[in-house]
């Protein structure tokens, strides 16, 4: 058969191949025109918004990227196309299609972000300015505290790489030995009165009997949640002898199998790759009965929190307790909740705000930030303020 005239069978499969390159092509300007627009990708975020058409607000380049992002968050079929670039980048090139999440072992997805690896890594060790100037935002907050009669626990949920580094891929290694949490914790106890307590002990310790953090997402489970829970009890018994952990025995053990977490989103993969949900079931009735502070007392705080959780035990020989927390926090809100007669959980990363401890007048006051929170310049953030 002579090449330079094709077959009708190849006429029409080129004809087909080119509607389908076009239609590909068209498809994000056409669903945008139809209004089609998928998010579903687990951003956390506010996309970009379209931009106001004002020349006398913006300069030419301005208006171009302002309507750049709009059309980068917005354009048609924007979750699909995404999710099959993310599953022909992940399967046939054998790399992640986000700079966030690295591809690990075993199906286990890691946070890049952050500063999240270069902590792992120890590439930058805290100076000892640095060091002084952690120090003095939180003896700052316990002498504040003391002078109102509560007590100041300090902790750090660990990064998910720090407590199952064994899955990340080979060519992740560590340069140096002590990280930030080691710095910190070391100096803090050398030289200083601020409690703080080390959970990477005892999350070493459980991951050999059952895995304490999710696989697709960058949080510890409930079970890596209790272990938390039960260490942040252990220490406070010294100042509340009657405060004692609920004993593992009285939770059941539960699974089930979903979609991934938020690390598996970010890839825009939930569904690829799918999460087994470890998590513990009390066999006793829950004494606390919680509230939300609604959307419109939230507005109103000179600092706005991510949400406040009130609860309350009817027992007023309890003590009361304010817990400023990020994520990590939210899974040890049920198991801490029991232990008092009334708690504020507070979640907004970073925080200490007076608004919440005027509200209850806590003896106890707990702050839980996240490893990767250290590579953050908080004593500046903080300055001036408890």
């Amino acid at each position: 058969m002579d090449p330079s005239h094709p077959s009708r069978f190849d006429r029409t499969v080129q004809a087909v191949l080119l509607v389908v390159l076009f239609g590909l092509l068209a498809m994000p300007f056409l669903g945008l025109a139809l209004g089609v627009e998928e998010r579903g990708l687990g951003e956390k975020r506010e996309l970009a918004p379209f931009p106001a058409l004002n020349l006398k607000h913006y300069s030419g380049t301005g208006l171009i990227r302002q309507m750049q992002a709009y059309l980068d968050d917005h354009f048609g079929f924007r979750g699909l196309l995404v999710r099959w670039n993310a599953r022909f980048i992940t399967r046939h090139l054998a790399v992640s299609p986000s700079p966030k999440v690295v591809l690990g072992k075993e199906g286990w997805l890691y946070y890049a972000d952050e500063h999240a690896m270069d902590d792992y890594r120890c590439l930058q060790p805290f100076t000892e300015a640095e060091l002084q100037g952690w120090t003095a935002v939180l003896e700052r907050r316990q002498q504040w505290l003391q002078r109102r009669g509560a007590h100041y626990l300090f902790f750090v949920a660990p990064n998910q790489q720090t407590i199952y580094p064994e899955h990340l891929p080979s060519t992740i290694t560590r340069v140096g030995q002590v990280s930030r949490l080691d710095q910190l914790l070391a100096y803090l106890a050398q030289h200083s009165a601020v409690r703080a307590v080390d959970l990477r002990p005892a999350l070493l310790a459980d991951k050999a009997r059952e895995r304490v953090y999710h696989r697709t997402d960058t949080h510890w489970n409930d079970r890596g949640a209790f272990v938390a829970y039960q260490e942040v009890c252990r220490t406070v018994g010294d100042w509340f002898p009657g405060l004692r952990p609920v004993p593992r025995t009285r939770f059941r053990d539960t699974s089930a199998l979903g979609p991934g977490g938020d690390l598996a989103a970010m890839l825009g993969m939930a569904e690829v790759y799918t999460e087994k949900r470890l998590g513990l079931a009390p066999m006793d009735p829950a004494r606390a009965s919680t509230q939300f502070w609604p959307e419109s007392r939230l507005e109103a705080l000179p600092q706005r929190p991510v949400q406040v959780q009130e609860t309350t035990v009817p027992d007023p020989s309890l003590p009361r307790l304010v817990m400023f927390h990020d994520s990590f926090g939210y899974a040890m809100i049920p198991f801490l909740a029991e232990h008092f007669s009334k708690a504020l959980f507070w979640s907004s990363a970073m925080a200490f705000e007076p608004t919440a401890l005027d509200e209850v007048r806590p003896q106890l006051v707990l702050q839980e930030i996240t490893e990767r929170t250290l590579w953050t310049n908080y004593p500046a953030i903080m300055a001036g303020r408890p």
